[in-house]
């Protein structure tokens, strides 16, 4: 059963604080799973500069299941 997952990623910057580093909406079986994937994805984007600041004062993450309850009400009515 998939579920979609918006995860929002942010990192503290050296000149400017705390930053949104990006948010993303993935499918997924499971929280772990759905926040990982996100993660990957928000990384890839980030420059060498960006990674080293976020690998060095930490990322936070904050996830949240978006569709799960639509998605399991609409195979009980089949």
């Amino acid at each position: 059963m998939s579920k979609t997952i918006q995860v929002e990623v942010g990192y503290q910057d050296r000149s400017s604080g705390p930053t949104v580093a990006g948010k993303v909406n993935v499918e997924a079986g499971s929280l772990p799973v759905g926040i990982g994937k996100a993660l990957r994805e928000v990384w890839k984007t980030m420059d060498r500069k960006v990674r080293f600041d976020a690998a060095k004062n930490g990322m936070t993450i904050k996830a949240q299941v978006v569709e799960a309850a639509a998605s399991a009400t609409a195979s009980d009515a089949k």
